[in-house]
């Protein structure tokens, strides 16, 4: 477009300096654009051009930040970062607490380092909906859990997002002891003033690896506070469904998976609207999976069966056991076998997929898969599925264990279009620090 190519460097829009993709598509919803760019050789150019204001330009970027990413400088005791092992890439020790990434990938933020030009940018370019670490709205509760030494005023930063008319979703890190229980009713009580500017509430459990020397020692969630938390949240689920019509507050599905019982049914979610928090994934797969299987199973299959395995972890295991399993035994031409994954990376307290490292399938699957392919939950690997958590590329680990590994993203259609040999679809992106960081953030 207008003679910008793969390896040119905008230098503005319209005379405005472009720090970041928003300002980039803000600027470009003219009649007329002045485009300033860079060739690599160091030429500037400068180029003009007509258009109708809701047509974009077509320019893609290498990543959505020009001007680096905004880090936290918080130190919540819970934070992901500080129990990663040591030599790691550096980009697992970054904690993000950009709003930029709030905005365009859902990340979380605790609004600690807004300057006054963040927030009059937030406001001028309508950035709605952010997501917004709540954990609590008691002051001195929310201090401790950030690990500052300052009170960071968050009602006072929501009241004026919501005054700007701007919309969030919350999300609570929650603690036994800490943040839940009356702590919890005084934090949604205090936001709820603030709907429908407010829209919802992730509830998820703090998660501990085994990584944690010189941190303080936080309890996590077993079977029976898991169970009170789920009584909690279900009796705040009813009054918020009586008075606004739906639940506002959601918990993640750990919860349920931590007490030992089925996740709710899809009529809890909503719309699913927080499933990117682990609110949902699981019910929105099986009630997927369970309605697209009949339209395979009386398919054929499109490429000869290659002998597989579906490794997981071990939270979603039982949802493997309870939908996928049995529908799969109706086709037994695919020879498919499902193993949950311990994960040794982090300790055995961590049991989602999307913490699965290299070194934890290696550890599951050398000398042992008995099997042509093995199929991963793509959210193991970085954003673009270059490498693992442990640096480790999956093209490594498949000449490890002498069998190919396909990622494949939470979609039960796409894990259908695999074994029954349909043509892969994309799925990674190319922003490969985003999801990466979202991870690892407060």
């Amino acid at each position: 477009m207008a003679g910008v190519e793969p390896g040119d460097e905008i230098v503005a829009i319209n005379g405005v300096s472009v720090t970041d993709v928003l300002d980039f598509r803000f600027e470009e919803s003219t009649e007329e654009c002045a485009l300033d760019f860079r060739k690599p050789d160091g030429t500037l150019v400068a180029v003009s051009l007509e258009k109708d204001p809701e047509d974009v330009l077509g320019i893609e970027f290498a990543d959505d930040l020009f001007d680096g990413i905004r880090t936290c400088k918080n130190n919540c005791p819970f934070c992901f970062v500080y129990q990663n092992p040591r030599r790691m890439r550096r980009t697992v020790y970054i904690k993000d607490e950009d709003y930029r990434y709030s905005f365009l990938h859902g990340n979380y933020m605790t609004l600690s380092n807004l300057s006054d030009e963040d927030w009059g940018k937030i406001f001028r370019m309508r950035l709605s909906p952010l997501y917004v670490s709540i954990h609590a709205t008691e002051p001195a509760l929310r201090t401790r859990l950030l690990g500052t030494k300052e009170p960071r005023p968050i009602l006072e930063m929501l009241q004026r997002l919501v005054g700007g008319g701007i919309e969030f979703y919350g999300q609570i890190v929650s603690i036994p002891g800490w943040n839940d229980g009356p702590e919890l009713d005084r934090t949604l009580a205090d936001l709820l003033p603030l709907y429908p500017h407010f829209r919802g509430l992730a509830i998820v459990p703090v998660g501990l690896t085994t990584h944690r020397a010189k941190l303080v020692e936080l309890p996590s969630y077993t079977g029976e506070s898991a169970l009170a938390m789920i009584e909690h949240g279900e009796r705040i689920g009813r009054q918020m469904k009586r008075k606004y019509g739906r639940r506002i507050a959601y918990l993640a599905d750990e919860f349920y998976l931590a007490a030992g019982l089925p996740v709710p049914p899809m009529s809890y979610y909503d719309g699913y609207v927080l499933r990117e928090d682990g609110v949902g994934m699981i019910r929105k797969f099986t009630v997927d999976f369970r309605r697209a299987f009949p339209r395979y199973a009386r398919r054929r299959l499109q490429k000869p069966p290659v002998r597989t395995v579906i490794a997981t972890g071990r939270a979603a295991r039982p949802m493997f056991a309870e939908v996928v399993e049995p529908a799969l035994r109706q086709r037994p031409d695919l020879d498919v076998r499902i193993v949950d994954v311990e994960n040794l990376f982090y300790g055995n307290t961590i049991t989602v997929a999307g913490l699965l490292s290299a070194t934890d399938y290696l550890a599951a699957f050398r000398g042992k898969l008995d099997a042509d392919r093995l199929i991963i939950p793509a959210h193991s690997l970085r954003s673009d599925g270059a490498c693992f958590l442990d640096d480790v590329t999956p093209e490594a680990l498949a000449d490890e264990l002498g069998a190919e590994v396909v990622p494949i993203p939470d979609s039960a259609e796409e894990l259908l279009r695999e074994l029954w040999g349909y043509p892969r679809k994309h799925v990674f992106d190319t922003q490969t620090s985003t999801a990466e960081v979202a991870i690892y953030g407060s």
